[in-house]
């Protein structure tokens, strides 16, 4: 059976768009704002272990040894934040120009629909994060507002004789717990 020409068939008949290139273009906004939504959160993560440098110090061989640390870090993390966000906005460029130009070779049909794939993504990622933080009460939180709210104020130390390993091993389960607010 031959496959389908998608051009010239149903509801894309008037417009010369192939399907698989409008879903491309759906697929990519969405997966930008997650990449920048990540490096955004690592670099507030950054900003946070600074409050509990006797805790969390990523500079000792106790974490170092422990954890992959990525040379040149926060250069990356805002690189990729920058970059992702400049991809998005420009990205659909090519579209608006179209629908700008004044020219006979340009179909006003095909710049809409290219248009509307490129930033639906984003928009429909920035309405379920605002839907999510209306239904479930959540605010962004300001840096100097979580000096006390992941840790309580006495947390031990690894040199700490009350933190054995059969205590630790025992309180594994809260522990863990208590990393995921």
């Amino acid at each position: 059976m031959p496959e389908p020409d998608f051009t010239s068939q149903g509801p894309l008949m008037r417009l010369n768009v192939q399907p698989i290139h409008v879903f491309g273009r759906l697929y990519t906004g969405p997966v930008l704002c997650i990449y920048a939504a990540e490096c955004l959160a690592f670099l507030r993560f950054l900003a946070a272990i600074k409050f509990y440098k006797r805790t969390i110090d990523r500079d000792s061989p106790f974490y170092s040894l422990r954890h992959y640390r990525a040379h040149w870090q926060p250069l990356w993390a805002i690189l990729g934040f920058v970059l992702c966000t400049l991809l998005m906005l420009f990205s659909g460029w090519s579209a608006i120009y179209s629908l700008c130009a004044k020219s006979s070779g340009v179909d006003w049909s095909d710049s809409v629909v290219d248009l509307v794939a490129f930033y639906l993504g984003p928009i429909i990622f920035a309405l379920i994060l605002i839907t999510y933080k209306l239904v479930k009460k959540t605010a962004l939180r300001d840096m100097n507002d979580m000096r006390d709210v992941w840790f309580v104020k006495d947390v031990p130390d690894e040199d700490d004789e009350k933190n054995t390993p059969k205590q630790r091993h025992k309180n594994r389960f809260w522990e863990f717990l208590s990393w995921v607010r």
